[in-house]
């Protein structure tokens, strides 16, 4: 069933520009034996002196239900997860990890341990970047910032990957939300 809220939420964002959010939902979509939602947001951007305006359009899939009270949230909680992992894949595509589909042809095993490699290479580039940002609380804690990359890397070395825990876990969850 389709709905069209035709919210027009105009507010300002800063002293130049004012926001404007239509939003339509899809609802009770049957695919696999679950019911799943859509949800478009139609986002304006208007400059408040020039007139001039920029339209962009998003669309999220869930499986939570969606009215008129809670779809601005579920389209903003979309948006951000959207940025999260955008912004994580273009850092490594761009800034030296040279992630891409060149990997991709030949094992799936090997893509999948190098991606994950990859990705601790990534987190522990960011917490080295990071790494000023907490040194007081470091200090608190009594450590040294050597005495905490050691302590990450010693956990990393310890865990044991159990995939059908983490399956499970994942199996679990009831809620997902993606663009």
């Amino acid at each position: 069933m389709f709905k069209d809220y035709g919210q027009q939420n105009y507010f300002i964002t800063d002293k130049t520009h004012w926001l404007k959010n239509d939003y339509k939902l899809f609802e009770g979509i049957e695919y696999k034996g679950h019911t799943l939602y859509v949800a478009e947001t139609l986002f304006e951007k208007q400059h408040k002196l020039t007139g001039e305006k920029q339209q962009t359009r998003f669309v999220h899939v869930t499986d939570i239900s969606l009215d008129e009270n809670n779809v601005h949230q579920i389209s903003q909680t979309g948006r951000l997860r959207w940025k999260i992992e955008n912004e994580g894949f273009n850092n490594q595509k761009n800034n030296g990890y040279n992630a891409g589909h060149k990997f991709s042809r030949t094992n799936y095993n090997a893509v999948k341990n190098y991606y994950q490699l990859m990705q601790i290479a990534d987190i522990i580039n960011q917490l080295t970047y990071k790494i000023v940002h907490i040194q007081g609380f470091i200090k608190n804690l009594g450590l040294t910032i050597n005495a905490l990359i050691k302590n990450i890397l010693s956990y990393l070395k310890a865990m044991e990957f159990d995939d059908f825990k983490l399956i499970e876990d994942i199996l679990s969850k009831n809620v997902q939300l993606r663009n």
